[in-house]
C-alpha cells in the first residue's frame, strides 16, 4: 500500500516521458484533444523515449494503436511518472483540477499545463512553479524547450515541490479546512449553528 511518503521527488531520466490518461466518452472534449496532442508530439519526436498513451477500452476503440497504453498498477504508474523528464497537465472534465496536478507537485515534476480556471491557495506562477501553454498548438514548442534545457526543468521541478510544501501538504490542507469551518461556525448561533437572522429594518 502506498502512502504520502511515496510521492517525493526522484531522479528523472533525461530523454524519457511518461503520460497515461483515460479517453473520456465525449470525444470532442478539450480534455481528449489536448492530451492526444501531447502524446502525438512525444511519439513523433525521435529524441524522446515515450511510454504511455490512453488506457485501452471501449471509449478508446477508435484511436490508433500507437496512442494506446497498457494498463498500469498504481505503483507502476507512480514510478514511471517519477522517472519522467516532464509531465503534462490539462484541466479535467468541466474544467476541474484533475488528481494528476497535486501528484505532479508532490513529486516535484516540471509541469507543462494549459491555463487553470479555478482558484488555488496561491497562484501557480509560469516559469517558477509551472510552464503554461495557451493551447494544444503550443505543445510541441514547449516540449522541445523543456527537453533541451535541463536547468529550466530542474528549476520548475524545485518550484513545483516548493509549492506543494508551502500550500498543499495534507497537514496544511486540513488546517485550512478547519480554519474555514471555524470561521463559518463563529458566524452562526452557537446553540443551533444556524446563520444569524437578518438585521431588522426600522420603518418611520
Amino acid at each position: 500500500m502506498m502512502g504520502i511518503s511515496d510521492f517525493s521527488p526522484q531522479e528523472a531520466e533525461s530523454n524519457y516521458i511518461f503520460h497515461a490518461s483515460r479517453w473520456w466518452p465525449e470525444s470532442d472534449s478539450l480534455v481528449n484533444s489536448v492530451r492526444r496532442r501531447f502524446v502525438e508530439v512525444c511519439v513523433a519526436d525521435p529524441d524522446i523515449r515515450f511510454e504511455g498513451g490512453f488506457a485501452p477500452g471501449k471509449d478508446a476503440m477508435a484511436l490508433p494503436e500507437h496512442l494506446l497504453a497498457q494498463r498500469y498498477s498504481a505503483r507502476d504508474y507512480l514510478s514511471r511518472t517519477a522517472r519522467s523528464a516532464l509531465v503534462f497537465n490539462a484541466p479535467a472534465v468541466h474544467g476541474c483540477f484533475g488528481w494528476k496536478l497535486p501528484e505532479y507537485l508532490a513529486l516535484g515534476k516540471p509541469i507543462i499545463s494549459l491555463p487553470l480556471s479555478h482558484e488555488l491557495p496561491a497562484p501557480l506562477v509560469h516559469g517558477e512553479h509551472i510552464h503554461y501553454v495557451p493551447d494544444a498548438d503550443s505543445l510541441a514548442l514547449a516540449v522541445r524547450e523543456l527537453m533541451s534545457d535541463k536547468a529550466y526543468r530542474d528549476h520548475l521541478g524545485k518550484g513545483s515541490r516548493d509549492y506543494w510544501e508551502h500550500h498543499l501538504t495534507p497537514e496544511l490542507v486540513v488546517r485550512r479546512m478547519v480554519a474555514h469551518a471555524e470561521k463559518l461556525v463563529s458566524e452562526r448561533d452557537p446553540r443551533t449553528l444556524l446563520p444569524p437572522p437578518p438585521p431588522r429594518t426600522t420603518r418611520f
